[in-house]
């Protein structure tokens, strides 16, 4: 996702931008299991004295697994991006700094795209996740494990209630 700056000529300061990219490696991409439509990108790149600010809409849509039973969920990401590019020295934290003719504006958008992933995605709100035993989906149904085995390094802080009392 280049944008080349050659494209600014004295009476243009501003270009539209439109485009996606399809993104098959999912290993930067924190809990995604793919990416189920390309990445697009709608906005514009404006130019003022040595500063490139590119700004827009991003879309995608992908496939993550429910924190409790693990089933595919598809997730839609949208949100806006703005980022600040120059290609002299700069004090600006916020800003970017490239080199050359062209402004790659991939890291920006999937750092952007990250931050917008969800850190616990349910495929439903009342999943009741997977049999800590059997790992059977208790979501399509009960198992046999007995699960009322208690952990025993736990014995004698659970002596020190009394079960039957309510509380």
């Amino acid at each position: 996702m280049l944008i080349n700056i050659k494209d600014f000529k004295a009476d243009v300061n501003k270009i539209s931008l439109n485009f996606s990219q399809n993104i098959q490696d999912v290993n930067d991409f924190p809990d995604v299991v793919k990416f189920l439509s390309p990445v697009s990108f709608t906005g514009k790149v404006e130019k003022t004295d040595d500063f490139y600010t590119v700004t827009g809409k991003i879309h995608t849509d992908v496939c993550m697994n429910c924190v409790l039973c693990l089933e595919p969920v598809d997730i839609s990401i949208d949100c806006d991006f703005f980022q600040k590019y120059a290609n002299v020295d700069t004090k600006e934290d916020e800003t970017e700094f490239f080199q050359g003719d062209c402004i790659d504006i991939f890291k920006a958008l999937k750092d952007t795209i990250i931050c917008e992933i969800p850190m616990k995605v349910l495929c439903r709100e009342d999943c009741k996740g997977l049999c800590p035993k059997c790992g059977k989906n208790l979501n399509l149904g009960d198992c046999t494990c007995d699960n009322t085995k208690y952990n025993e390094s736990f014995k004698s802080l659970r002596a020190m209630f009394n079960l039957d009392e309510e509380v």
